[in-house]
C-alpha cells in the first residue's frame, strides 16, 4: 500500500469565483476512487488561497505522503512549478509527478525546460488506471504516457487512446469522496459537489483543448446505474446542489432525456444541478422543461459568437437561430443563462465584437462572461495563429504579457487580421460588458425584465456580494477613461492569482 497525495492548484478563472464558487476538484477524487488497495488523499488550495503554503504544509503533514501529485491547467502551470519548488526544498526525498491539462499537451517541452527539474514524473492524459499501475509498483516501462527519468535522461512512454475508448468508461470507478481532506465547497449559498454524466465530445471546435487532453474520444455516456449511484453518494454527504464537469453533457438528446428522467424516477430532484451545454440540445422544449423539473437551474451555455463567418471559423456547430431558439427555450423553462461568448477571434473587428454583445439586449440573458481566444497548447487554434502570427503572448513561464499563467480565457493574447491588439480587444470588451450590464439594470428598473423569474435565491447573493466592491471601485475610477479601467481591470485579474510560495 502507497500513500499519496494529490494537490490542486489555487488559481480561479474568474476573479467572482473568490466570493461566490468553490467548486471541488472532481478528478484527484476520481483518482482516488481508482486506487482503492492505497490511501490516496486530496488537497484542494483553491480552499487555501489566502496562505498556500501553510496549506501544503497542512496537507503533507497530516497525511505524510511518500509520493506528491500536482494538477495543473494552462494557467496554474507556474503556480504548480513554484509549489513542486517549496515541496523539494522543505520535504526533500517526496518525490513529485505532474499531470493535467498542460502536462498532457507539453510534456516533453516541460521535461526539457529548466523549470522541469522540479519535477520526477509526468502523467498524461485521464490517468485513473495509470496513477494506479504507478502506486501498484508496475514497471514505469509499461505505464501508458508516463514520462519517467532514467539514466539521468527523461523517457516518454507512448500514449494510448484515452480511457474512454480503450477500456469503456466503465472501466472508471465512481469517485472517493472522502479521500478529500478539507471541506468548505459551496456555489452561491449552497454546499456543492461535481459529477460526470459522460466524457468527450462529437464536435471538433479548433479552440477547444479537451481534443489535446482526450484525443479522438467521441462522446461516451457511462452507465446510469453508476451515474445514481455516485448522486446518491454526494446527497448523502450533505450536498445540495451538482455541478456536472462534462463538456457538454446533453451531447446526445436522447440519452441526456434519459438521464434526466432517472434522477426524477430515483427522486433526486432535490438537489439543484447546474453544467456547461452548447444550444443544439437546448432547442428542444422538452428537454429544458424536463430539466427544470428535475431541478436543473442553471446552465453555461457555450454561444461563442452569433456571425455565421467567425463560427465557421472556429469549427463550430451553431447559429444565430439556433441560438436564439435556445435562449427563449431555458428562458421559458425558468432556467438561469450565464452566455459564454469568445472576442479576439482573428476575424474579428470592432463592429462584431461590440455586435455580439448588443445583440444580447433583446435575448433573455441572465448574464454573460467573455473569453477571450487562447491559442492553448495543443490545439489546432494555437497552430494557425502561430503560422499566421497573430499570438502575441506565446505562453512560457513569464514575459511581459504574462506567460502561461494569463491563459485562463480571461485575457487577450492575439491580434486580430483586421489589425485589433490585445489591449484593444480587451477595451472594447470591457465597455460592451459595462453597457450590457448598465441596459440589463435599465430594464429590470423599468420593469422590462423580470428578475424573480429566471433568478433563484443564489443570484440575489450574487448581487448583493458584488454591489459592494463596485461601488467603491466606481468612485475610485471616476476620473479614468475606458483604457485606463480595462488596464486597471486586468490588473486585477493578474493580481488575484499571485500567491507567496
Amino acid at each position: 500500500m502507497t500513500r499519496a497525495l494529490l494537490l490542486c492548484m489555487p488559481d480561479i478563472y474568474q476573479s467572482w469565483h473568490e466570493l461566490h464558487i468553490k467548486g471541488p476538484w472532481l478528478g484527484g477524487a476520481s483518482i482516488a476512487g481508482n486506487c482503492l488497495k492505497h490511501e490516496v488523499y486530496v488537497a484542494d488550495l483553491v480552499l487555501k488561497r489566502k496562505d498556500v503554503k501553510k496549506g501544503i504544509d497542512e496537507a503533507v503533514n497530516s497525511t505524510n505522503p511518500e509520493i506528491i501529485g500536482l494538477s495543473a491547467m494552462t494557467f496554474q502551470y507556474p503556480t504548480s512549478f513554484r509549489i513542486a519548488q517549496y515541496i523539494k526544498q522543505n520535504y526533500p526525498g517526496i518525490p513529485v509527478a505532474l499531470g493535467g491539462y498542460h502536462a498532457t499537451s507539453e510534456r516533453k517541452e516541460i521535461a526539457n525546460s529548466e523549470e522541469g527539474k522540479a519535477f520526477d514524473y509526468i502523467f498524461t492524459g485521464e490517468t485513473e488506471h495509470t496513477f494506479n499501475q504507478f502506486l501498484n509498483r508496475d514497471s514505469l516501462e509499461n505505464i501508458s504516457g508516463l514520462s519517467f527519468i532514467k539514466n539521468g535522461k527523461w523517457v516518454h512512454n507512448q500514449r494510448h487512446c484515452a480511457i474512454g475508448i480503450e477500456r469503456g468508461l466503465d472501466s472508471i470507478k465512481p469517485p472517493k469522496r472522502d479521500s478529500r481532506i478539507w471541506t468548505g465547497y459551496h456555489f452561491h449559498d449552497r454546499t456543492v459537489d461535481t459529477a460526470e454524466f459522460s466524457r468527450g465530445c462529437d464536435y471538433a471546435c479548433k479552440f477547444c483543448s479537451m481534443r489535446a487532453m482526450m484525443p479522438k474520444a467521441r462522446f461516451m455516456t457511462y452507465n446510469l446505474d453508476r451515474v445514481m449511484h455516485d448522486l446518491k453518494t454526494a446527497r448523502a454527504r450533505g450536498t445540495e446542489s451538482i455541478f456536472f464537469c462534462d463538456d457538454n453533457p446533453a451531447m446526445h438528446p436522447e440519452l441526456f432525456k434519459q438521464f434526466l428522467e432517472r434522477i426524477k424516477k430515483e427522486k433526486l430532484d432535490n438537489m439543484y444541478y447546474s453544467g456547461m451545454v452548447s444550444t443544439k440540445s437546448m432547442t428542444d422544449p422538452h428537454i429544458t422543461k424536463l430539466m427544470r423539473e428535475i431541478n436543473w437551474d442553471f446552465v453555461f451555455l457555450g454561444i461563442e459568437n452569433i456571425y455565421e463567418a467567425i463560427l465557421k471559423g472556429m469549427r463550430k456547430r451553431s447559429s444565430e437561430d439556433m441560438v436564439s431558439r435556445a435562449l427563449d427555450s431555458l428562458y421559458n423553462a425558468g432556467i438561469t443563462v450565464l452566455a459564454g461568448i469568445i472576442a479576439g477571434n482573428p476575424d474579428d473587428t470592432e463592429e462584431t465584437i461590440r455586435g455580439n454583445y448588443q445583440w444580447f439586449y433583446n435575448h433573455p440573458v441572465d448574464s454573460i462572461m467573455p473569453q477571450f481566444l487562447t491559442p492553448y497548447p495543443g490545439t489546432v487554434t494555437r497552430k494557425e495563429l502561430l503560422e499566421e502570427e497573430l499570438v502575441i503572448n506565446k505562453g512560457g513561464m513569464d514575459n511581459e504579457y504574462g506567460g502561461w499563467s494569463t491563459y485562463n480565457g480571461e485575457f487577450a493574447h492575439c491580434k486580430t487580421r483586421s489589425g485589433l491588439m490585445p489591449a484593444d480587444i480587451e477595451k472594447i470588451v470591457y465597455e460592451e460588458h459595462m453597457n450590457f450590464h448598465k441596459h440589463r439594470l435599465g430594464k429590470l428598473i423599468t420593469g422590462k425584465l423580470n428578475f424573480a423569474k429566471n433568478n433563484p435565491k443564489h443570484l440575489i447573493h450574487w448581487v448583493a456580494a458584488e454591489i459592494g466592491p463596485i461601488i467603491i471601485r466606481a468612485i475610485r475610477e471616476r476620473t479614468l477613461n475606458s483604457s485606463e479601467k480595462a488596464e486597471a481591470y486586468r490588473q486585477r485579474k493578474i493580481a488575484m492569482n499571485q500567491f507567496n510560495i
